[in-house]
């Protein structure tokens, strides 16, 4: 079990990485740089919190696991689908 604090620097860590993440990515698109990468390491590491939660799930309450589960599969998938989007649209519309 973990204690309060244990569970704020968690929570700290992840949101860092989230948000170094979609800077990443709203950089890159400001830029006219691709973008594709950041969305396929943010879809990767969601992935990843997906794996993490299903393999500690008998150290994660029962009313929290279904919500963490949920929302890092929607952002994997997201991130994905987004990731193939930009793609798309960066080879449909290359810089001359």
């Amino acid at each position: 079990m973990t204690t309060r604090g244990d569970s704020s620097l968690f929570l700290r860590m992840v949101g860092a990485r989230d948000i170094g993440l979609g800077l990443g990515t709203l950089i890159a698109l400001g830029r006219g740089t691709p973008a594709r990468g950041w969305l396929e390491v943010s879809a990767l590491v969601d992935g990843l919190d997906v794996a993490a939660c299903v393999l500690a799930r008998d150290n994660i309450r029962t009313s929290v696991f279904p919500g963490a589960v949920g929302l890092a599969t929607a952002g994997a998938l997201l991130s994905a689908w987004l990731a193939r989007a930009v793609d798309s649209a960066e080879s449909a519309h290359p810089e001359p």
